[in-house]
């Protein structure tokens, strides 16, 4: 359960009450000690002027009687006592006036100290930065900073896990190693000091300086300066008092553009009248992501709402509750994505027109719903789960896992904490991980791999890493488990490559593919499957089954004629699958969808027909591997050196040529009758954009 975030430092106000009292008192015993001192003056100055009378009235008048003169000299006496006594009491008096004086004045300084203290720790301001509201012109002359930067082309940016907490609460060593075991090998950590929040936000545009320093309540300050830094850098942000529940591996974030999950908490509707809201203790986001600058816009529009409203200032909707002015920016935060959401998704942004009892924040649709595997450390599926995937208005690919439909919470927040004083031993910052080099080549029948085998059988001495293949292991198309085992094994510098499809779970290796026209692989497939010297005793089989079937076999047939007697015969003609090769191994539900999304965890799938400039993509994102390609190309060229074919050109046997045409005909009649035409199209023209897509962003 995620526990709203304390609303007050109590021990703080307990201490600035008990600052109070102690002045309060003091005051109010001075008060007192100038008062008394005050009237007892005014009684001296009584008593000397009627003791002064009555001894000028003693001397001159003699004319008194014998018995009043005898008394005078006693009332002189009594006098000067009462005068003695007096000024004695004054002294005393003027004693206590000192002592409480002094008191005041301490308690003044220790109720100074205290608000200090409690300032510095809740407000964590940042010197130098403009008042809140920000004026007109400041806002139009004095702002130079401009716009919030980032790179939109940085598609492959480096991992970086962002924490920040106070310094007595410092993640352990123990703790971060947890958390990033459960994220993409390669992240890196990054904790944020209160001096690193205020450098970074130095660097923004002047509105969000001025609204930083005017939030009164730190966890909103935090939550502007991860927006903002999540936006311009990118990377994962972890609440400090989280953790996470499931494995992110790289083929999934790396798959994404950003991931949010929903607050398991459910409030009635006196707590929550405007419905779910974002849990934003866990983002992960790539650089420029538009739903994250918008929430940091709205709360500039917006203000501190723990202060006196600015007239003016718009609101989303009327908070009812006082308490919801802790969680506005996570509404804020739900209602950005759902703008940006397909409307069959959220139809309702606001929440308004299901009432608070009964929104959702996501509508259930299966068309968005993909399955969210969850694996143990030993590669095992510890249980299905799912993830609603959709890409928004801005083609933005987004991972959202709703508590209520996705099977419960991928994160948890531990209730009071979990690093009370563990700066003993903190996690190193900043940190990044070993270079772990190891690579996957899934190798697609017929579509030039071997022309990459040998390539990198070539770089491997140049560039210091070994080339293993499974068939010598596990051999062609194994089982998930066998394959599994096979890559896990993989030492650092290490390519793997084999006949293999791919497989979830495996989050510090890169994968790579090549996949090929269908037409021109279908006619490679014929000619390989019949040719002797090659195969050996398996095209010796083939060749004997095609001879047996008089009337689909196309027994030493040219492929043209091949299909042209099978489309004739109504017999069935189906397309060599490569989009199998996307899906894990057994896998009864590889569908195209499927697919593709595998396909997009790949580091690169290669074009065939541009396998020149596949070679200068995997030059760029594996350098480690085909770095020097162009140079070990031409001189293998130079050198006259043929590339080995896996198909010869002409079979003595079959008395048939590999001569590469497909005639239109032939091609016409494979669309109208192949069984799987529709998919394996689709699935090679959309993997062709994509590699396109990736071309444009390597620069190409």
């Amino acid at each position: 359960m995620i526990l709203p975030i304390k609303q007050f430092d109590v021990i703080g106000e307990n201490r600035e009450a008990k600052y109070k009292g102690f002045g309060i008192f003091f005051l109010r015993k001075l008060f007192i000690a100038f008062f008394v001192l005050f009237n007892l003056k005014l009684f001296i100055i009584s008593v000397r002027f009627s003791s002064q009378y009555k001894i000028f009235e003693a001397k001159d008048a003699p004319e008194r009687s014998g018995a009043e003169a005898e008394a005078m000299p006693l009332v002189y006496n009594e006098a000067a006592a009462a005068v003695t006594k007096v000024v004695d009491e004054a002294e005393a008096m003027r004693k206590v006036y000192k002592e409480a004086a002094a008191d005041s004045a301490e308690a003044k300084a220790m109720l100074k100290v205290g608000k200090e203290q409690k300032t510095k720790k809740k407000r964590m301001d940042c010197e130098g930065f403009p008042d809140w509201p920000l004026s007109p012109g400041i806002a139009l002359y004095e702002d130079n900073v401009g716009e919030p930067q980032c790179d939109p082309n940085n598609s492959v940016y480096p991992w970086l896990l962002h924490q920040t907490s106070a310094p007595n609460r410092r993640p352990s060593n123990e703790e971060v190693n947890t958390t990033l075991s459960n994220l993409p090998s390669e992240t890196g950590y990054l904790w944020h000091t209160d001096e690193d929040i205020c450098a970074f936000m130095r660097t923004q545009p002047l509105r969000f300086q001025a609204l930083y320093n005017s939030l009164t309540r730190t966890p909103h300050k935090v939550d502007l300066w991860r927006y903002l830094l999540l936006y311009q850098r990118g990377g994962v942000y972890l609440d400090d008092d989280a953790r996470l529940q499931v494995q992110f591996n790289s083929s999934f974030v790396k798959s994404v553009d950003s991931v949010y999950t929903t607050q398991s908490v459910v409030l009635d509707d006196e707590q929550r009248p405007f419905g779910y809201t974002i849990y934003n203790g866990l983002l992960i986001s790539k650089p420029c992501n538009r739903v994250l600058l918008s929430v940091a816009e709205r709360m500039v529009q917006i203000g501190d709402l723990n202060k006196e409203r600015i007239e003016g200032q718009p609101w989303e909707n009327d908070v009812v509750h006082p308490s919801l002015t802790n969680w506005y920016n996570l509404k804020l935060l739900a209602i950005a994505i759902a703008e940006r959401a397909p409307a069959e998704l959220h139809p309702d942004v606001k929440c308004l027109a299901a009432g608070p009892g009964k929104c959702r924040f996501l509508q259930p649709d299966t068309r968005y719903t993909v399955p969210f595997k969850r694996f143990k450390k030993s590669g095992e599926l510890h249980r299905n789960a799912s993830v609603i995937r959709y890409k928004d208005d801005h083609d933005w690919t987004t991972a959202v896992f709703d508590a209520r439909q996705c099977g419960g919470m991928v994160v948890n927040q531990v209730s009071g904490g979990k690093h009370d004083a563990v700066s003993v031993d903190p996690h190193p910052s900043p940190w990044v991980p070993a270079t772990y080099n190891r690579m996957v080549f899934t190798h697609v029948g017929k579509a030039g791999g071997s022309y990459l085998i040998q390539l990198m059988e070539a770089l491997a001495k140049r560039n210091k890493f070994t080339l293993v293949k499974g068939s010598q292991t596990v051999g062609f198309n194994p089982s998930r488990q066998k394959l599994f085992e096979d890559i896990i094994s993989l030492k650092n510098n290490t390519v793997y490559e084999n006949h293999a499809c791919y497989v979830n779970g495996l989050d510090d290796r890169d994968f790579i593919s090549i996949v090929r026209d269908p037409f021109d692989l279908m006619n490679s497939h014929f000619y390989y499957g019949v040719d002797t010297e090659i195969r050996k005793e398996k095209a010796v089989n083939q060749l004997k089954d095609r001879k047996e079937d008089k009337l689909c076999g196309c027994f030493n047939l040219e492929f043209d004629q091949c299909i042209d007697t099978k489309y004739k015969n109504n017999c069935t003609i189906k397309l060599p699958s490569q989009m199998f090769y996307f899906c894990e191994p057994g896998d009864s539900n590889c569908t195209i969808d499927v697919a593709l999304s595998n396909v997009e965890k790949y580091a690169l799938v290669g074009i065939t027909e541009e396998m020149s400039l596949t070679v200068e993509l995997l030059e760029k994102v594996t350098p480690w591997v085909f770095g020097g390609q162009a140079e070990e190309v031409a001189a293998r060229r130079n050198a006259s050196k043929v590339s080995k074919r896996s198909t010869n050109i002409f079979n003595p046997v079959t008395n048939t040529s590999l001569n590469g045409a497909t005639s239109t005909r032939t091609r016409q009649q494979i669309k109208e009758r192949a069984v799987n035409y529709e998919d394996e199209i689709e699935f090679y023209n959309r993997v062709k954009k994509l590699f396109w897509r990736k071309a444009v962003q390597l620069s190409y």
